[in-house]
């Protein structure tokens, strides 16, 4: 019950998308390497560093709407859907991971975007978790390195 109460604009709002029971998670189990589970987990939960979240916190919250992804040209709100889903930034490791995925779930690709996402944070198969868990690692790496880039983009022009 305590899920369902998670609205739009609520920490849990993603979460309440794809977990309708509280229960012990199997990926916790198949996730051994423990950097990569930790961020599943945090991904799962909304306690990474994607613009959806930074923007709640500071001494001027921003409105949902302008947490604006800074790594595409999408003019998109960075959340977990467009991080795992949309953002073209992404594309080549996306693009590797649903090759695998598609080919033993072929009915995958007739679901809408957002159904697709909650299929793919609902999985309780071994290698489709451990393909979405590798693909926001590394996807999350190049963000980090690309927001790493601007910073020093920034600096050297003032």
């Amino acid at each position: 019950d305590r899920v369902n109460k998670c609205g739009p604009g609520k920490k849990l709002r993603t979460y309440n998308t794809f977990k309708q029971v509280i229960k012990y998670e199997p990926y916790l189990d198949f996730i051994e390497n423990t950097e990569m589970r930790k961020f599943y987990s945090k991904f799962r939960l909304s306690a990474h560093e994607l613009e959806i979240e930074r923007g709640r916190y500071g001494a001027k919250s921003i409105p949902a709407e302008k947490r604006i992804c800074k790594v595409c040209d999408q003019n998109e709100v960075e959340d977990e859907i467009h991080f795992l889903m949309n953002c073209p930034r992404y594309a080549k490791e996306r693009n590797d991971i649903f090759y695998d995925i598609n080919r033993k779930y072929p009915s995958i690709n007739n679901l809408q975007t957002s159904e697709k996402f909650i299929w793919l944070m609902s999985q309780e198969d071994k290698s489709t978790t451990l393909a979405i868990a590798y693909f926001l690692k590394i996807a999350n790496e190049i963000r980090n390195e690309e927001l790493q880039k601007q910073v020093i983009s920034m600096k050297t022009k003032t």
